[in-house]
């Protein structure tokens, strides 16, 4: 919970800090001119006086949606002073950007935006970031033009305050990214030792928010793929529909859609489809791939992922609520983004971060909802195991009962009626005797599938008998402590086994000449321990054979730990401490 509580505390700072910064800024007098043909120069711009065909427009304002026209910006320190500043185009999705800058023999031209190589002009910085010369008499004008949304968040920065503000920011990202990064690969290990969907479709979910919020945020084109100009310019919305696509699948897994709620399953396997359906069109028609993007990923966080969960969890999936609450810290970042990218809403700080501060609340949440999936799918396969036990138990306990009453009925019968012609047929005998060795066997048989005396005489001593009964013939010493607490019938029942298999592997396998057990316990646990002095576990059975796999299973069962080791200087240990439940 610690290093929870102290990344949130930094997103926090980041938070204030970012308003903070906004707030200081120098401004900038910007004008603006709409080039619906696409045609007009930096020479023709530049000789409009701004009165005629120019409007004025709030810097924090410049959101111009989905539009095929080219847009002309007049760009000016509200104060006149260039000296140390730098213009930032706050958003790296445009396609194209042309700065103009006046020089004494006309204009400097430097090109950007997502589908261009980066100018060695432009500062070494995620977005768009330009130094004015120190002596600025005439405007800087820019051309923006984009498939995709239209958005010129135009900022003036002073060069110390940028530092300041670039060292926190940054270092936040960093923090962001390195977090995202190292739950991605936690999950794939946890998914190579669980061999649960759920994790792979974590693991893709995270990756595509990665190349998302990289390519958002302009680091990824910076830092990993500054050359590859097409793929920057697809990356974001490629990111957007692995998410998509990936997180319906993780959600309908976790929430257990399929059983609790079949319509939502469909329709959660029905985005995750047309998510990636969306993908080929990019290469067809850009502009309708990235509204069809930013739509689907508005309704499946309003409505499509959150519906069938809320059903799963109301239907009695508990692992539900981690995913409700995970959508509720999600959805407000997601709705700010898709508006702001469909020029609904004027960018904002909290309109650009919002999302980065959802989707960390929201990998926290599912990571405790994965962690509780391990818990329960533990509780699972013990259940599983505890109904095969049990189902062992008593199948054997009736086959125990059937023999008993049919077989060995009839034996004892046998026995009985050979028994009295003994003295007129000369072969009664003889076979009322065989009769008998079958009934004493049979006997044996019965009490190793089910312990009557277990029932008829309790615990400690059942447990005596047959220790008596198996150490008579041996020549291993047995030096024997049995005081149990009053227990369940069922714990009886598994302690009496784990004893029985223990002292057999004993027996038949340790070669020892001495063993002790001892059995007591108290209010709170029951502690079992049995050990030899023979030739100990070699490092090819400690996981398996012996019996061993079947008295683990049945400390589990208990709710106990169980220790199955060697001793010095030599021998083996068996050693159980399980809760005690009163009978």
């Amino acid at each position: 919970m610690i290093r929870w509580t102290a990344f949130g505390l930094l997103l926090a700072h980041l938070v204030a800090s970012g308003a903070q910064a906004a707030d200081s800024r120098p401004s900038l007098d910007v004008w603006i001119l709409e080039d619906p043909d696409n045609l007009l120069t930096i020479e023709q711009v530049a000789g409009l006086s701004p009165a005629s065909r120019f409007r004025p427009v709030d810097t924090s304002e410049i959101n111009l949606g989905y539009t095929s026209s080219t847009w002309w910006f007049r760009v000016m320190p509200a104060d006149g002073r260039s000296v140390n500043r730098l213009i930032e185009v706050a958003y790296t999705q445009n396609d194209r950007i042309d700065i103009y800058l006046p020089t004494s023999r006309g204009w400097r031209h430097i090109a950007a935006g997502d589908t261009r190589p980066r100018s060695p002009d432009l500062k070494r910085y995620p977005t768009p970031l330009l130094e004015l010369p120190d002596r600025l008499e005439r405007p800087v004008y820019m051309s923006v033009a984009s498939n995709g949304s239209t958005v010129v968040p135009l900022l003036l920065h002073d060069g110390e305050t940028l530092i300041e503000h670039v060292a926190l920011s940054q270092f936040g990202f960093g923090v962001y990214y390195a977090f995202l990064l190292a739950m991605a690969v936690y999950n794939f290990f946890l998914l190579l030792a669980v061999r649960d969907l759920a994790y792979g479709y974590y693991v893709l979910y995270l990756i595509g928010l990665l190349i998302f919020q990289s390519s958002l945020f302009g680091h990824a084109s910076l830092w990993l793929w500054p050359q590859w100009t097409a793929w920057s310019n697809l990356a974001a919305v490629t990111g957007v529909a692995v998410m998509i696509a990936a997180g319906a699948c993780f959600v309908s897994r976790l929430a257990q859609t399929r059983t609790y709620v079949p319509a939502g399953h469909l329709a959660l396997i029905g985005l995750a489809a047309t998510a990636l359906a969306i993908l080929p069109l990019m290469f067809i028609d850009y502009r309708s791939a990235v509204m069809a993007v930013t739509v689907l990923g508005a309704l499946a966080v309003v409505l499509i992922y959150p519906i069938p969960v809320v059903l799963s969890y109301i239907r009695g999936c508990r692992q539900s609520r981690f995913v409700v609450l995970a959508l509720v810290l999600f959805l407000p970042g997601v709705v700010l983004l898709a508006l702001r990218t469909m020029g609904l809403v004027t960018p904002s700080w909290w309109s650009e971060h919002g999302l980065q501060l959802g989707t960390a609340a929201e990998v926290m949440l599912f990571s405790f909802a994965l962690a509780d999936r391990i818990n329960t799918l533990n509780s699972e396969k013990l259940a599983a195991r505890q109904a095969l036990v049990n189902a062992h138990d008593s199948e054997r306990r009736r086959i125990a009962r059937e023999l008993h009453d049919g077989l060995g009925q009839n034996l004892l019968l046998l026995a009985s009626r050979l028994r009295r012609h003994e003295d007129d047929i000369p072969q009664a005998r003889t076979l009322r005797e065989m009769s008998d060795d079958c009934l004493s066997e049979l006997r044996v048989s019965v009490s190793h599938l089910h312990p009557h005396q277990l029932d008829r005489l309790g615990l400690k001593r059942a447990l005596e008998s047959m220790l008596d009964n198996v150490f008579e013939s041996t020549s291993v010493d047995l030096e024997c402590e049995i005081n149990p607490p009053s227990v369940t019938d069922e714990q009886a029942l598994q302690l009496y086994r784990i004893v029985q298999e223990g002292i057999s592997n004993i027996l038949r396998h340790a070669n020892a000449s001495e063993a002790k057990l001892r059995l007591r316990g108290n209010r709170h646990r029951v502690e079992l321990e049995i050990i030899d002095n023979g030739r100990g576990i070699s490092p090819d059975d400690r996981g398996h054979g012996h019996g061993l796999d079947g008295i683990r299973s049945r400390a589990r069962m208990l709710g106990g730990r169980i220790h199955i080791g060697n001793v010095n200087p030599q021998g083996t240990r068996i050693h159980l401490i399980v809760p005690h439940h009163h009978a």
